[in-house]
């Protein structure tokens, strides 16, 4: 009996040695490895075209058109340019006519173009005539004439093209400006009343329906005739910017 619990005890001992060694040597060829580094995390992709589409509805950007504004950087924009792009933005939210602070509009160009963007404070001249009235005094900008501010901005966009390329979200637009039922393709013909691209019926009621139905069911037919407008935004503090915008073509 005793020798049965000796062979009991030899045959555990030698199973724990062989399980051991058998164990140093897996460890011994395969360790696992602990990193310290913090894993970087992708940022995820909140920018959608909805997002970017409601940016340039709610900052008025259709104004650029009527104001005939491009620019491949925000520098190039003229005094005159961001005077007049913030008084055609909040000249319906704000009665200019009793005088406004030059804070707001600064503030809606800071809000659009970014932080860098700069307002250097003058009267407001289109066409020759003055629009807006500075007082250096006072720091306000006051209504003068308006009259000749006729807008007519873009009836309907068609989204041509939206991608990422460098942390820049670039959106490519066809647009559709429209004036006594004929319709163009950009602001200048429609001053111009030249190359009418297509009619609308008289008896129509909602003529930007109308253009989108006859633009989505004929696309292919009128694509080499229609102009081609491009917006190139980005983010600066989390918030989107408008970096660019220029007509193409």
């Amino acid at each position: 009996m005793k020798i049965k619990k000796i062979l009991v005890l030899i045959l555990a001992i030698i199973t724990s040695i062989v399980y051991v060694l058998l164990l140093n040597d897996y460890l011994g060829k395969e360790k696992p490895t602990f990193s310290t580094e913090k894993k970087e995390e992708k940022p995820s992709e909140s920018i959608t075209v909805d997002k970017i589409l409601n940016f340039i509805s709610d900052y008025e950007l259709n104004n650029l058109d009527f104001a005939n504004i491009q620019f491949n950087e925000v520098e190039k924009l003229t005094n005159q340019d961001k005077i007049i792009m913030s008084y055609l933005a909040l000249e319906d939210e704000i009665d200019f006519s009793k005088g406004v602070s030059y804070t707001k509009l600064e503030t809606y160009l800071r809000t659009v173009f970014g932080k860098r963007i700069t307002l250097e404070n003058e009267n407001l001249i289109y066409k020759e005539n003055k629009i807006l009235s500075y007082d250096d005094e006072t720091d306000t900008y006051t209504l003068i004439n308006n009259k000749d501010l006729e807008l007519y901005l873009s009836k309907y966009n068609y989204i041509s093209e939206f991608k990422t390329i460098d942390s820049e979200y670039i959106l490519t637009v066809n647009k559709f400006f429209e004036r006594d039922n004929k319709v163009y393709i950009s602001f200048g013909d429609l001053q111009n009343d030249m190359n009418v691209l297509f009619e609308i019926p008289e008896e129509e009621e909602n003529k930007t329906t109308y253009i989108k139905n006859y633009v989505n069911s004929k696309y292919e037919e009128i694509l080499e005739d229609l102009s081609i407008y491009t917006y190139t935004f980005a983010k600066e503090d989390g918030s989107l910017i408008l970096k660019s915008y220029k007509k193409e073509k």
